[in-house]
């Protein structure tokens, strides 16, 4: 298990509740946090999709608890209830989506969505599973960066 994932020190065992497989787990990253430019970064196992972490960053602030909210456009979440992370969140059975004031090159605000591929949409999902790693891995990635 890695001790980063997509440029932020997590403790594996966060991570691995999320994957379905670690068998040859790769990572793939399009995103720059000094560029402060919205893309994604995924994980692969077994050669397929395993997580996706989309980062964006805004002017206005994103109304990620409202529903229907998906910043990215696609690859809704399910079944989602707001929790209190950041300046707001929302959790779901195969992900999650926090947002937060942030001060950067690439606008006021920056939003985080963890997404879950292999989550059927009856399968009961892996929301306290979601929940925790993104109590710890959004903090941990807002602290790098740079936000003014």
């Amino acid at each position: 298990m890695p001790e980063t994932v997509c440029g932020t020190r997590i403790a594996p065992g966060l991570v691995r509740p999320l994957l379905s497989s670690t068998d040859g787990l790769d990572e793939y990253s399009r995103v720059d946090r000094n560029e402060a430019v919205s893309a994604p970064c995924t994980l692969r196992a077994e050669g397929e999709q395993a997580l996706a972490l989309f980062f964006y960053w805004t002017d206005e602030a994103p109304k990620v608890t409202e529903p229907d909210h998906d910043p990215s456009g696609f690859q809704a979440l399910t079944g989602t209830k707001p929790v209190h992370i950041g300046g707001g969140a929302v959790v779901g059975k195969n992900g999650g989506v926090v947002t937060t004031p942030c001060r950067t090159a690439g606008g006021k605000h920056f939003t985080l969505k963890l997404y879950l591929p292999q989550v059927a949409a009856p399968d009961i999902g892996h929301r306290a599973d979601v929940e925790r790693f993104m109590r710890a891995y959004f903090p941990a990635t807002v602290e790098t960066l740079n936000c003014r």
